[in-house]
């Protein structure tokens, strides 16, 4: 079933000193790991144009029918992000670091990502975000290279071995008003892992046109998108928070 998934035992064995010639050692026994479901629901969108306007050039409803699928990109995108910023609301110590960023709290979030998933991190975050990692840069060892790197792109690619990446920074739709991503949340990722986002599409995607006038009463032409799809969080594998 691709709408569950398995969750591996993060139990960690334990190696001790015994006197030896015996059997009577403790045992242990790993965990067997669990399952995890998505949780599905069904979205649509659809949309209209006149006949009238089809008919004399005025709208082409093929590149409306593309903006559908724009709109389900975006949409499904955003509904990523926004599972794990209500997935990062939940985390705690050591997962998680809360307060002003300092370079102490920032490295010992770093290393314990790394410790917990055996994994090289990278330091994820909006523009504004990263510039408090940038901030803490020690200015005596900054290079010409990073000088110029810094004037060219505002930012440094690397803060103590860790490379920084942006992530893009939009408006949400028809919403000049809010934000796509936060600017409070720097995501230490370790890299070379197992997906722990997990996108699941329940079925088929149904996709319904009208494009003849002789099929609705008012002549419109429509189409519409149908999907059953959930997004999920596996804790598997670790990843931190810095709320800043």
């Amino acid at each position: 079933d691709r709408n569950e998934f398995y969750v591996e035992s993060d139990t960690q064995l334990s190696v001790m000193k015994v006197s030896g010639n015996h059997h009577s050692i403790i045992r242990q026994r790993l965990d067997s790991g669990s399952k995890f479901s998505v949780t599905t629901s069904w979205v649509g969108l659809k949309i209209y144009t006149e006949y009238e306007r089809v008919a004399t050039g005025v709208e082409d409803f093929g590149a409306f029918v593309q903006k559908i699928y724009e709109a389900y990109d975006a949409y499904l995108r955003q509904t990523i992000y926004d599972t794990m910023v209500d997935y990062a609301a939940k985390m705690a110590a050591p997962y998680k670091q809360t307060g002003s960023v300092t370079a102490e709290t920032l490295r010992e979030l770093c290393e314990t990502v790394e410790m917990l998933t055996g994994n090289k991190v990278i330091i994820m975050g909006t523009r504004t975000a990263l510039r408090s990692v940038t901030a803490l840069q020690n200015a005596d060892y900054i290079s010409n290279d990073m000088k110029n790197e810094h004037y060219h792109n505002g930012l440094l690619g690397y803060w103590e071995g860790y490379e920084l990446v942006e992530i893009p920074q939009g408006f949400k739709r028809n919403d000049l008003n809010n934000k796509l991503v936060t600017d409070k949340y720097l995501w230490i990722m370790p890299v070379d892992t197992d997906q722990f986002i997990k996108v699941v599409n329940e079925g088929d995607t149904q996709m319904y046109q009208i494009t003849s006038p002789d099929q609705n009463q008012d002549m419109t032409y429509s189409a519409e998108l149908q999907t059953k799809l959930g997004c999920g969080v596996i804790f598997n594998k670790a990843f931190g928070v810095y709320d800043i």
